[in-house]
């Protein structure tokens, strides 16, 4: 697969006419033009296999090694994930979470707030024969019965 590489990459540089190439670093520059792989599957691999990018059936799968971005846009600019201090969610619509599981869970029981004193939520909506469980162990709930026969 690296000879492939380096096959392509001095082909493309000479198609391109560039004087690009290998540095004393073993690095490879092209510092004009692009890179294509048009194959389905093509995938480019760095470090021996440490981490590779992966691209088929328009996806691209990155393996073996955290991938860290400075904003992550999803969509547009104005749908996007950021970390200041809090991780920040930002959505030009609503946001919908749909759990597998069917539950929003916190990390440890008892321990997470949703909303603070300086950043109350307005309005809770819930259906009909709902229950309001308090205390660590729920010995004492609340109930809405619509219908009075549940």
């Amino acid at each position: 697969m690296r000879k492939l590489l380096l096959l392509l990459l001095l082909t493309v540089s000479f198609l391109l006419g560039v004087e690009d190439g290998w540095n004393n670093n073993d690095d490879f520059y092209l510092t004009t033009g692009n890179l294509f792989l048009q194959a389905t599957g093509a995938v480019i691999d760095l470090d021996d296999g440490d981490v590779t990018l992966t691209h088929s059936s328009n996806l691209l799968t990155i393996t073996g090694g955290n991938t860290r971005v400075d904003r992550l846009e999803i969509d547009g600019a104005n749908d996007w994930i950021d970390v200041s201090t809090d991780l920040i969610v930002n959505a030009a619509a609503d946001i919908q979470l749909d759990p597998a599981g069917n539950d929003v869970v916190p990390g440890t029981a008892g321990a997470d707030n949703l909303g603070t004193t300086a950043l109350e939520w307005n309005n809770f909506y819930q259906g009909d024969d709902a229950f309001h469980y308090f205390g660590l162990d729920q010995d004492f709930s609340m109930e809405y019965d619509e219908d009075g026969n549940d």
